[in-house]
């Protein structure tokens, strides 16, 4: 009976080694990407639909000059689609989005409200903050809108972040 040599032994674990080395990578992103429940992704889907009524608005426009999201609440995570007529905010959709183990936070500018996208042929995006009038256009000096979602008790590593290019309209999930 022929055992196996110690060579032989090391050039399995070995390969078991690498194989394990390439894959673990993957592994934690699709874990990661799991845990978020696909919410910055859903976000981005968001932004985009309100970009694409902007683009090309519904037959049920009503006079909107603008669509967007509502940022209700930043903990826990709350949103809605929202559009911009007669100078006030009004939800789109009853939809309100909600997510109780996620926050947003840290966000640029620190106190957003709304994103707007503006009807038209371009696409023009502007911020509201705070208490500001309805409708204005983002700092000059801001080229991109950034919101950071956390989770609520967790470590403060586990981010994910949706980008909106000002100049673009390019929503990005990093």
């Amino acid at each position: 009976m022929r055992g196996y040599t110690l060579i032989e032994l090391l050039t399995v674990v070995g390969i078991i080694i690498l194989l394990s080395a390439t894959l673990l990578p993957s592994i934690n992103r699709a874990r990661d990407n799991q845990a978020f429940g696909g919410v910055p992704q859903e976000l981005k889907a968001k932004l985009l639909e309100a970009q694409s009524y902007a683009v090309g608005p519904p037959t049920d426009n009503n006079g909107a000059i603008a669509y967007g999201i509502h940022i209700i609440s930043n903990n826990p995570l709350s949103y809605q689609l929202v559009r911009m007529r007669n100078g006030a905010p009004e939800a789109y959709t009853s939809t309100t989005y909600t997510e109780k183990v996620l926050k947003f936070d840290s966000m640029s500018p620190a106190d957003l409200s709304y994103i707007w996208f503006t009807i038209g042929d371009t696409v023009k995006v502007s911020c509201q903050t705070g208490a500001n009038s309805p409708y204005p256009p983002c700092s000059s000096s801001l080229t991109q809108i950034r919101i950071p979602i956390y989770y609520a008790s967790g470590s403060p590593t586990d981010v994910k972040t949706v980008t909106i290019d000002i100049q673009t309209g390019f929503v990005n999930v990093t």
